[in-house]
């Protein structure tokens, strides 16, 4: 498979992923553990490396559509209460800043490493969308609305500390 071009890599590593999870789905199991199973054996083939940079955009563009629909949908489940969901989600991140730098400083780190460790630390959180649903479907409005606005605003704003947090942090 090492000698393949780009397109038959990318084409069989589509197929074996897919077909892996729907055989894992027919079989009573999840999806995601069967599509875990095949970049386990893809990664046990030494193709890691040359899948991540093959399907790297292809991961991009999912996660791109992924928050564009949550984020259309989310626009209409803010209702009549736009200003205590975001208050709530300001709050949030201003308290999860510092609890992750806080984090960080007992584990080792210097200061710089903190902040650097609570700026990486802020879009994670994607289980946010899950407990938003279950919020949502138990009735919970306001607790759905928070999370789910949590997750479509720490992400950008984390891409944005990732990517400039080590030159903001030097110059300090």
């Amino acid at each position: 498979m090492e000698s393949a071009g780009d397109e038959p890599v990318l084409l069989f590593g589509t197929a074996f992923t897919v077909g892996t999870a729907l055989l894992f789905h027919a079989l009573g199991s999840s999806e995601g553990v069967g599509a875990f199973l095949s970049g386990v054996i893809a990664a046990g083939l030494g193709l890691r490396d040359r899948i991540e940079r093959l399907f790297a955009p292809v991961r991009d563009l999912a996660a791109a559509l992924f928050f564009l629909a949550v984020g259309a949908g989310a626009l209409s489940m803010l209702g009549g209460k736009p200003g205590v969901v975001f208050t709530l989600v300001a709050f949030a991140l201003l308290v999860k800043l510092p609890l992750d730098y806080l984090a960080g400083r007992v584990a080792g780190l210097s200061h710089r490493r903190g902040i650097l460790a609570a700026f990486y630390l802020v879009p994670r959180g994607e289980f946010n969308l899950v407990l938003g649903a279950l919020a949502l479907a138990g009735g919970a409005a306001l607790v759905g609305q928070v999370a789910v606005l949590l997750v479509l605003v720490s992400v950008p704003l984390g891409a944005v500390l990732f990517r400039y947090g080590p030159e903001w942090t030097r110059r300090r």
